[in-house]
């Protein structure tokens, strides 16, 4: 995950420079290209280009925290509806999204990401408050029959490395699927 934002960037400007659907194409380049050129200003004030290097490595590693923790809250959950027409926006939220259970004293680390389902919920109520709202969700989940997942961060990384285990022979499977389908017409048509 220490270099989890460099392949933000290269699937940034792989969907910017390749994608059928970028409707603000040209805004997003522009931004994303001052970006660039602004974080490559700011590092050439640093003196020699082995430290450019270290701190470049350093600031994007330093994020790993962060896309670890976004991987567990977003990526774990199924986000198939089994009632798209019905599903209300809370049921959504709560069904997509887990909680990552610490001790309070380790909230810091976090950042108040740990409550990704109130977080969902509430996008707007600071993070500090999240850990109040908890309790009100986890009671209303109840009383509605629906389940609040929250897992340890051991347990949270496990769960989600199964799951995307789960989609990855799922996506193999389709793609066999449609290899077979492009052969079969190949060999109608030919």
């Amino acid at each position: 995950m220490c270099f989890a934002r460099f392949n933000l960037y290269v699937l940034s400007w792989t969907y910017l420079l390749r994608s059928d659907f970028a409707p603000y194409r040209a805004l997003e380049i522009v931004c994303v290209g001052v970006f660039l050129a602004w974080f490559s200003y700011l590092v050439s004030y640093i003196p020699t280009w082995p430290l450019r290097v270290l701190y470049v490595l350093t600031a994007n590693a330093a994020s790993a925290i962060l896309h670890i923790q976004i991987t567990l809250s977003h990526f774990a959950m199924s986000t198939e509806s089994p009632d798209p027409e019905h599903e209300c926006f809370c049921a959504r939220q709560v069904r997509t999204t887990m909680d990552v259970i610490c001790p309070r004293w380790f909230d810091w680390f976090h950042g108040g990401l740990q409550f990704q389902i109130e977080h969902h919920l509430f996008p707007r109520l600071p993070r500090h408050k999240l850990v109040r709202v908890q309790p009100m969700v986890k009671d209303l989940c109840r009383r509605h029959g629906m389940e609040f997942k929250e897992f340890s961060f051991i347990d949270g990384n496990v769960y989600t490395i199964r799951w995307l285990g789960h989609v990855a022979s799922r996506v193999k499977t389709y793609n066999c699927r449609e290899r077979l389908h492009d052969q079969a017409v190949a060999s109608i048509v030919s």
